[in-house]
């Protein structure tokens, strides 16, 4: 026994090595090009304002839309990813305007948005799975967006362009943002996400008795595949 683990045991591992050499080399190859990975994602947004209207101290009513992107992990390290990419989000989200008249306005938007996050990755190495967790700054420029006008019990309603001269919000929105994801295979992954505006989103003034520095507040679902 002493003699073939003296002799037979490095024989052996030399042998797998040189067998496993064009294995490790092609191995190599492949993951020199998925340096950058790329996450296309799908999913959809509950959207708000997180800042109080009427003096009232609950949020306003949430609404939901669509989420689509594709994002670009850059490593840092084993652990440290940077991440950036381009994404349109639908964000909004609904006032109850006028108490007295009972009318309610619902604002849509849809933003192109980069987000500039910082990932840390928890490998569970016995299946070959990891928790991230993604944090950092946003910017965003909005596309396009509807915003509807409509009394209690009436069919018909007014609608206007949202980021009009006559429209409740601004173009721009930058803020922080917060990732939670389950990666599968290192392939498949599932995003739990939310987003606090750090800017003005609506315009001051535009609905009565709200407070000036009203911004979006928007969480997400999305399932993704990194190729």
């Amino acid at each position: 026994m002493n003699y073939l683990l003296k002799r037979g045991l490095p024989s052996l591992i030399l042998l797998l090595s040189l067998a496993a050499y064009p294995l490790m080399a092609q191995e190599t190859v492949v993951t020199a090009k998925k340096k950058f990975p790329v996450e296309l994602r799908v999913g959809f947004t509950s959207a708000s304002f997180d800042t109080p209207y009427n003096n009232e101290s609950t949020p306003s009513p949430s609404k939901v839309g669509f989420y689509l992107g594709a994002i670009v992990n850059c490593p840092l390290s084993k652990t440290f990813n940077f991440q950036t990419g381009l994404v349109l989000i639908h964000k909004g989200g609904k006032l109850d305007a006028d108490h007295e008249n009972d009318k309610a306005i619902t604002i849509d938007g849809v933003y192109l948005q980069a987000p500039l996050y910082f990932s840390a990755k928890v490998p569970l190495r016995r299946y070959d799975n990891s928790f991230n967790f993604n944090f950092g700054p946003y910017l965003a420029y909005a596309m396009a967006g509807k915003t509807t006008y409509k009394s209690s019990g009436s069919k018909s309603s007014l609608s206007f362009d949202t980021f009009g001269d006559q429209g409740p919000l601004n173009r721009l929105d930058a803020g922080l943002g917060l990732e939670f994801q389950f990666e599968l295979k290192h392939k498949v992954v599932f995003t739990l996400g939310s987003e606090m505006g750090m800017t003005r989103s609506m315009k001051k003034g535009w609905v009565s008795g709200t407070n000036d520095l009203i911004a979006n507040s928007t969480n997400y679902l999305s399932i993704g595949y990194k190729f």
